[in-house]
Formats: structure tokens, sequence, C-alpha cells
């Protein structure tokens, strides 16, 4: 399976006068949504990228002007998926000394914020469980994919009491090439597995995206080959259909995201 990127517009420039936590961005980083009714739900990284960062909910109509946003609990990198039929997003907040990751799902439609809380692990110190998790919903039960590659590390979301419960072994979930997670995993008719977009680290200034495939029964996962040279971080974070297309929200910078003073919220046409 093939992948092509055809980039369709970019909805949001970010700026700031420094870098390294020196200067807040004037607007949230990495944005990016998924459709929802007659608009679209999404989520941004609000603060300098550094030690303040805040996860920020926003709404959008149909021709992609902002009609809402609101700041709701510290985090970075959101990834926002459809669950239930309603947007949600997944988080991170690092903290502390030893840095811990708090792990937190988010209801952006009420706005509700649950921490999660993984078997095993009362305490995730940050090189535990690392970041860039892959949403995927099968049946209406949510799954959070750790790591992809080389293997799978799957953990299964509780409604009720938030608690995340293992669903393969967790021998192997500090073992990850540069092949990382991005989007949420959607569900393909036509190819008869989940298919998602992450990213490939090269370096910190540098990440490519690709894509990775997940059958249909959670067991084993494909990765893909870079599908674009991109002289900077090319970031995807959400994918989404809409009148049976599929689109991608990417978020890219010069360099790494820390050391930028710019940075733009984009959306590409998925070509399979």
């Amino acid at each position: 399976m093939h992948l092509e990127l055809k980039h369709i517009k970019d909805f949001r420039v970010s700026t700031r006068d420094k870098c390294h936590g020196e200067s807040h961005w004037d607007t949230g980083v990495w944005a990016n949504f998924v459709k929802y009714k007659d608009g679209y739900v999404g989520s941004a990284r609000t603060g300098n990228c550094w030690d303040d960062d805040h996860i920020e909910v926003f709404h959008m109509d149909e021709n992609f002007t902002q009609t809402y946003n609101k700041t709701l609990t510290p985090g970075e990198d959101p990834r926002t998926f459809l669950y239930k039929g309603v947007p949600h997003c997944l988080t991170w907040h690092p903290h502390g000394n030893p840095s811990v990751f708090d792990y937190k799902l988010i209801n952006l439609v009420t706005e509700e914020v649950h921490h999660l809380k993984i078997d095993k692990y009362p305490v995730t110190e940050t090189k535990m469980l690392g970041k860039n998790w892959v949403p995927l919903v099968k049946d209406n039960q949510l799954y959070f994919l750790l790591t992809i590659d080389p293997q799978v590390c799957i953990i299964k979301y509780d409604d009720n009491t938030h608690e995340c419960q293992w669903l393969t072994s967790d021998d192997n979930v500090q073992n990850i090439t540069t092949s990382r997670g991005g989007t949420s995993c959607v569900f393909s008719e036509t190819h008869d597995c989940f298919l998602g977009i992450g990213h490939r680290t090269h370096s910190g200034d540098r990440h490519a995206p690709f894509l990775f495939t997940m059958s249909s029964d959670l067991s084993e996962t494909k990765i893909h080959g870079d599908a674009l040279n991109f002289d900077g971080v090319f970031d995807p974070l959400s994918l989404y259909e809409s009148d049976g297309k599929m689109y991608c929200c990417v978020g890219t910078s010069k360099v790494h995201l820390i050391s930028s003073l710019e940075s733009k919220a984009s959306i590409y046409e998925v070509i399979l």
C-alpha cells in the first residue's frame, strides 16, 4: 500500500519572538481536529513549549473559521480522534523531578479531563511508557497502541474507571525504533485493516510521515517507508473522513518545535 499526501491548506500559523522557553506562541501549535456535525472540533498546544504548556480545545465552522476556544489542562502534543462519535484527544503532561507523565483523555465536547491509570505502573516516569501513543477504536472499545515497531504494545481503556489493562505483554514497551505514532488508527473497509500515519524520527530536527497498518484482530502491524522527504519536522496528528475522502492534520516546523519561531498547522488529503 502506497501513501500520498496532497497539501490542501494551512489553517493556522503560529509565531513567537524567542525560542527555548523564552517566549509564548501567539496561538496554539500542533493544532489538529476531526469532522464533527457541521464543522470541526480539535485541540492544540498553548504556551512556550518548555514548562507551562496546556491543551486548548477549539471549534471551527465548515469554512475552517474558529468559533470557540478554551484552555483546559496542562499537556502537550494532543492527538484528536473520534470515540463513540464524539471528538476526544489524548495528551501527556511531563512534570516533576524525576519527570513523570500524566496521561490524559479529554472529551472535547463536554471538556471533561480523565487521568489514565495504567496497570502495573502506578508511577509513570517518562522513560517507562513514553509518548506518541496511537488511539484505536474497535467495536466501540478504545485501545492505545504504545508502540508499533518493532513490537506492538496495546492497552485497553475502561470508560468507568479510566483504568488501562494490558492487551499484550508489557515486556517490550521500552523497545522502540525511529518509527513512532502520529494519528489515530481508523478502520478501512476497502483494505480490511486499521491504518494510521506516524512520524519517523530521523533526528530532532527532521521527522518524516509514514503509513502503518494494523490487522483487524490487532495482532500485527506493517510499517511502510517515508511518504515524503520533508526538510524539517512533519508530525501527522489526526485523521478523519469527510465526503468520502480521508484527511490528515499535520504540524510542521523548520526545526525542533522547542527551537522554532514559526509553526504551521495544515490539512492534507490522504491518497492510498
